[in-house]
């Protein structure tokens, strides 16, 4: 991406890298160092504690398990962040928290229980963004070198809020007996 933006494209760009593992920050730190990329900075920081410096007007997710997803996301909205790309991978959350007893003789079935819980935990990420302001598209992402999931959900701010979506959402936590991270996380 710093290539395509700096040398493709002639424009200028900034990136920040953020991981709390030592070890990623250090061989990210040497990698940008040995490819001449001098518009980079690497912290080893929890992200959720993250406040920026300076405007960002993208962040990037690929691969973060679980709810580190949800913090990037969190990261994106309380910065006020225009576009947002999350390649999100092993959903645990809603899987032990959801319920839905039209649906118990499918959901005995473990895998089957595993699979609706990624597909929900994925569509209320969407339908909060959505009632935020931001337009989101969820695409098929194919890489096997990244994750099994292959999904990839894309969000630009476009508005200020949507009550209609946010009641629809709140409707559907209540219906499915889930309490999402993401939106604990937005609004900390």
């Amino acid at each position: 991406l710093n290539y395509y933006i700096k040398e493709v494209l002639k424009k200028p760009c900034y990136f920040i890298g953020l991981d709390y593992s030592n070890i990623v920050i250090e061989a990210s730190k040497k990698m940008a160092q040995n490819l001449g990329y001098n518009n980079m900075e690497f912290r080893v920081t929890d992200i959720k504690s993250y406040i920026a410096s300076r405007n960002i007007n993208l962040v990037i997710s690929l691969h973060a398990c679980d709810t580190a997803t949800d913090e990037a996301i969190a990261l994106a909205v309380r910065n006020n962040v225009k576009s947002m790309v999350m390649v999100p991978c092993c959903h645990r959350e809603f899987l032990s928290q959801y319920s839905y007893e039209p649906f118990s003789q499918i959901l005995k079935h473990g895998i089957l229980k595993a699979r609706i819980a990624d597909v929900l935990t994925d569509g209320m990420r969407a339908l909060l963004l959505e009632a935020l302001g931001y337009k989101v598209s969820i695409v098929e992402y194919i890489s096997p070198l990244e994750t099994p999931k292959n999904l990839m959900l894309r969000a630009e701010k476009t508005g200020s809020g949507n009550k209609k979506t946010m009641d629809e959402y709140n409707q559907l936590k209540k219906m499915l007996n889930v309490q999402p991270t993401l939106e604990k996380l937005i609004y900390k």
